[in-house]
């Protein structure tokens, strides 16, 4: 026995006197007649004599009594009861109808039931962290209710959420399951996972309109007269006839107006065809034959402007959720004929509020998409910049360390699973250290990400590479000499 229960109890917490102080995430067993399974949520530690001083002197005069009386320092922590043991076990959470009788011994949680708890041997279940503070214990989520319910991830810059998208992907590809990753940064291809696809999205003009063709060949939306040439010449373009330059030198000779405007936007259509041939590909088909089933499939996106990669995102979210329409009627009909993940990494620039196409199109795959199969998860460091609509659609959350009181309000306000207490730890969360909360687990735990061997997204050492390129320049120089 570790603590007593003291003070007054409720059915959701009990105040725990402990002998030292206890971390924040520490799963206690409360000995009672049905044992009850707790999370420490916060620990306070007073002492008699400090408590008692009214001046700096006092202070300083009183300062060794702590450590030198035990009877003079408390522990005290805050615990949260997550339900009966035995219950907790077969996957339900139920918070007991009667309070814990103070007085009662509480223990530290044994590793085998947090391992029954934590690890379901089910075949939906995945790894992918280990419980904080037991690092023995596998936590697994639930990869049905991950992809059927939607998911996110969300923490600042640098504390780990390409690692955890990595852990997620991993095991969706040890399920031989169905990925499609919008790789803003072009770091997930270096995933050492055996059935990956690395593709640079490539888009056949002729499958836009003449607005995603003006962005695609990045004329400025202030450029009225510009775009307005374009889009006519788009529409009076045969879209169904010739292929390749063919197609190019259709529009241009389309292009209709001031003969200024002509020569500008012939050559834009010119930049586009001598520079950006890599991604706007009049001869490619539906670029949805590309993907693959079983496959997790990476659109590195790393050499598109934001612009650019709006409209990609757009055009590969809206052909999948049509296509996904079509399996429904008939898996004949579709492309990918299984359920799939789609991935979205920097959601804040394109699921901002603002009700763009790319947000109005993730919107209907988080409303729609749970009845057809079509998974998203969405990654952010920028949270109060999110859709509260599409945040709202969220179920299961992965929250890594935040500290802007706007961000923390967000969640809190979005999801039922985050409560004030758990809003306050978020903030002093390590890094790889995540909050996983709502319907991918059975209760909420805090979990780091330690089980990947080597983390991507992380920051370069600046120091390295200028060291590295000093002793080049000086080998350079004696090879020379």
């Amino acid at each position: 026995m570790i603590g007593i229960v003291v003070g007054e109890a409720t059915r959701a917490s009990v105040s725990v006197m402990t002998e030292s102080a206890l971390p924040t995430g520490i799963f206690l067993e409360i000995i009672d007649v049905e044992n009850k399974l707790g999370v420490v949520e916060k620990t306070v530690i007073e002492s008699r004599s400090m408590d008692a001083v009214s001046s700096f002197d006092d202070a300083s005069s009183a300062r060794k009594i702590p450590g030198m009386n035990p009877r003079d320092t408390k522990f005290i922590s805050i615990v949260k009861i997550l339900g009966e043991i035995d219950e907790l076990k077969r996957g339900v959470a139920n918070v007991p109808e009667i309070p814990i009788r103070p007085g009662t011994g509480v223990k530290f949680a044994d590793t085998e039931v947090l391992k029954t708890i934590f690890s379901p041997t089910q075949e939906e279940y995945a790894q992918i962290a280990t419980l904080k503070g037991s690092v023995d214990v596998p936590v697994k989520i639930n990869l049905d209710r991950m992809i059927s319910r939607h998911s996110a991830i969300l923490s600042m810059t640098g504390q780990g959420k390409s690692t955890l998208v990595a852990a997620k992907l991993i095991e969706i590809a040890k399920k031989a399951g169905t990925a499609v990753v919008y790789d803003i940064h072009g770091e997930m291809s270096s995933l050492k996972i055996k059935n990956l696809q690395t593709l640079i999205p490539v888009i056949n003009p002729m499958y836009l309109n003449g607005d995603e063709l003006c962005e695609i060949l990045e004329i400025r939306t202030d450029a009225s007269l510009q775009r307005d040439c374009l889009r006519n010449a788009f529409h009076r373009t045969a879209k169904g006839n010739g292929k390749g330059k063919e197609f190019w030198s259709r529009l241009k000779s389309n292009l209709m107006g001031e003969p200024d405007q002509i020569t500008k936007v012939s050559n834009k259509i010119d930049n586009a065809v001598r520079y950006s041939s890599a991604i706007i590909n009049p001869n490619v088909g539906n670029p949805l034959y590309r993907l693959k089933e079983g496959v997790i499939n990476i659109l590195d996106m790393s050499g598109l402007t934001e612009k650019q990669a709006k409209i990609v995102v757009s055009f590969y979210a809206n052909r999948l959720f049509q296509d996904r329409k079509k399996a429904m009627k008939s898996k004949e009909l579709a492309i990918l004929k299984e359920a799939h993940l789609q991935v979205l990494e920097e959601a804040h620039v394109f699921c901002d509020g603002t009700k763009s196409k790319t947000e109005r199109i993730f919107s209907k795959i988080v409303r729609e998409g749970r009845k057809m199969g079509l998974g998203f998860l969405l990654v952010s460091q920028r949270v109060r910049n999110l859709s509260p609509d599409i945040l709202s659609q969220i179920s299961s959350w992965s929250v890594g360390k935040l500290i802007n009181q706007s961000d923390l309000d967000v969640i809190e306000n979005a999801s039922e699973f985050v409560s004030p207490e758990i809003k306050e730890q978020i903030k002093y969360l390590n890094v790889g250290e995540f909050l996983l909360a709502g319907e991918f687990v059975s209760i909420s735990a805090i979990v780091r990400t330690t089980y990947i061997e080597k983390a991507i997204g992380n920051d370069q050492s600046i120091v390295s590479q200028w060291r590295k390129h000093y002793e080049e320049s000086l080998q350079k120089i004696k090879d020379d000499s």
